[in-house]
Parts: structure tokens; sequence; C-alpha cells
């Protein structure tokens, strides 16, 4: 008999709270899962997670999350493990049923990230699964017509990484992605993202030119805009922003460029950045899409789009990106007027 997908998940549990730890341990135990170990959230614990094997991390954030950003964006960047983030949740504040199907849900999510894996890029170029069927020809240099922002903060790159995978590499689209990141993570990032792609994947400098089949990592501390040509400007933010790059101001940005042809969509994050950007392109015309929060590590950012009233879309990454591959197969050229899809 084979053994049961929750026989084949082995977690590591990462909480700066030991009394967290051990109270986390013990209930996904009680679910069925295996803990292999558990410790404070630092990258000592990361190759401790890894050298006994654990197959997917599971990180518990108390209330001074932000002040562990910078270890979140390390361990983002070096873990090889599928996260799952729980944030903000004080357990002992629970009653024991809640506390039951909370464990039931966690579960669930960790056995589906410990068993399933994303397709990606190999290095000829193929991919292990199909990224999809629907033909779209190759276009010569010229100018994107149309634009999408893709906003992400923690458990990003995660969503990123499926979401382009699935992506087929003629789609007739320009993406930009404006993740929470530090500069020095952002080389290491996008030689990353680059293998689960076919679009190119850089950080822009001033004067390049926006194309589709393109993914532009937006640096952080810049601001971005667009010349008559579609040929970029970056420079120094002058305004402090609570989030650097920010989500909110890139989609003004590309709003007021593009009009109906920018689009949006809000990928696992904490915060609410994006949410004015929604409410902004949304107005102009565009598209915005968020990631479903069942799929999120952490749903904050989704949700505040969602409460914005502005999202007409939500679905996992790769559900997304089907979505967005058959939008653009409804339009002449990918630059026809939108249509929603419920």
């Amino acid at each position: 008999m084979l053994p049961s997908k929750k026989a084949l998940v082995r977690v590591a549990i990462a909480c700066n709270c030991k009394d967290m730890r051990l109270r986390t341990r013990r209930i996904l135990e009680q679910q069925g899962l295996t803990v292999v170990a558990d410790g404070p959230l630092d990258l000592p614990f990361l190759t401790i997670a890894e050298s006994n094997h654990a197959n997917v991390l599971f990180v518990e954030l108390d209330a001074a999350y932000e002040e562990q950003a910078p270890v979140l964006e390390k361990l983002l960047e070096r873990a090889s493990l599928p996260m799952l983030f729980n944030e903000g949740i004080f357990q002992d504040k629970k009653k024991r049923a809640a506390l039951a199907q909370w464990g039931q849900r966690v579960s669930e999510k960790l056995t589906k990230l410990a068993t399933s894996n994303p397709p990606r890029i190999t290095a000829t170029g193929e991919t292990t699964t199909p990224i999809n069927s629907v033909d779209f020809s190759v276009e010569e240099e010229k100018a994107a017509q149309r634009v999408w922002i893709l906003g992400a903060s923690t458990g990003g790159p995660q969503a990123l990484r499926r979401f382009l995978s699935a992506i087929p590499g003629t789609l007739p689209i320009a993406f930009i992605v404006a993740q929470h990141i530090g500069s020095n993570f952002l080389e290491l990032f996008t030689k990353q993202l680059s293998k689960y792609t076919r679009f190119s994947v850089e950080v822009p400098k001033s004067g390049h030119l926006l194309q589709h089949q393109q993914v532009l990592i937006a640096p952080e501390k810049h601001d971005l805009s667009f010349d008559d040509n579609c040929c970029l400007t970056l420079l120094p933010t002058v305004q402090d922003h609570r989030y650097s790059p920010s989500i909110d101001l890139l989609m003004c940005r590309v709003s007021e460029r593009f009009g109906p042809q920018a689009g949006a969509i809000i990928f696992s994050g904490m915060g609410d950045d994006g949410a004015q950007g929604c409410r902004y392109l949304f107005a102009n015309g565009g598209t915005v899409w968020a990631q479903d929060a069942a799929s999120c590590e952490i749903s904050s950012m989704p949700d505040y789009a969602r409460a914005t009233g502005a999202v007409s879309f939500s679905a996992p990454p790769e559900e997304l990106a089907r979505n967005l591959t058959k939008l653009l197969g409804k339009t002449k050229d990918g630059t026809g007027q939108q249509e929603t899809i419920n």
C-alpha cells in the first residue's frame, strides 16, 4: 500500500518563540505530519532543517515581523524548501475547536506544498511540464503595448515562479515586478526568476525600451517612469515610501502611461502596498487581479486589494497565468479591449 500524502511530509518549524514552536509541533503531529526540526527564525536553522531532510518550512511570525524582514528576505532567497507563513495568529487565544480547525487547514497547505512542485525551466530551455498550448507569434523589437505590474512581498518569489512558469514565451505582454526585497538580493532574485520563464528577466537602467516578452525587476529606492517612446527613466526616490519598491507608485505610473492596457496582479505579501494603486489603475480602465488567499503564504496584500472592490478575478498563480493567456487570446495581437473573466 502506498503511503498517504501526509506521511510524506517532513516539516521544519521556524519561530522565535519557543512556546509557539512547541505548540505548533504538537498540533501538526496530531494532524499526522512529521516534524523533523524546530528552531529560531534564522539562517543556521535553515541549514539544520535541510540536513534533517525537511521538505517544507513552516514560518511562525510574531507581532515584531517587520523587524524580522531582513532575515525573511535571506530565507526567501536561500531556501530551496517551499515555505508557509503563519502571520499574527496567537494560538493561545484560540479555543480548542478553532485550534483544531486551524491545525487541519495548516496541515493541508503544508501537505500540498511538500508534495507538489511547480514546473520549471531547465538549462536547455525545456520545461518539465508544458507551459501552454496557446500559440502566439514572436514579435519584432518594438515598444510594449500592454504592461502588467506583478506586486509581491513575503511569499512572493514562490508565487511569481509559479505564475511565470505557466506563461507562454511569446505572450504579447510585458511584466514589471515590484517585489519587496533588499538591493543586496536583487541580482540573485533576478537569476532565480529567469529559470522559470522564457521571457527575458533583468533589472532595467534608464533608457531601457520596454518590450513584450520582458520581465523587468523594479529596483529598490528608485522611481520608475516612462517617456513618450516607452523608454524607462529611473531616478533615486525623493519621497519616502513605506515600502520599496512602492507597488502603489509603480501601478500609478504604468496606469498613467498605458491606461486600459495596463493591469496588475497582487500576489502574496504582508501589508497593504498596492491597495491605492488598485483604485487608481481600475479608475483608469485597467484590470486588477489578485492571488487567492488559500494559495498565499501571507494573504494581507491580496486581501487589501480585494477590499478596494477593484479586483475582478482571484485564483492561484497557475490559474492566473492561464486566464491571462486566455484573455490575450481573445484580443487581436493582445492589444484589444479587455474582457472580464469570471
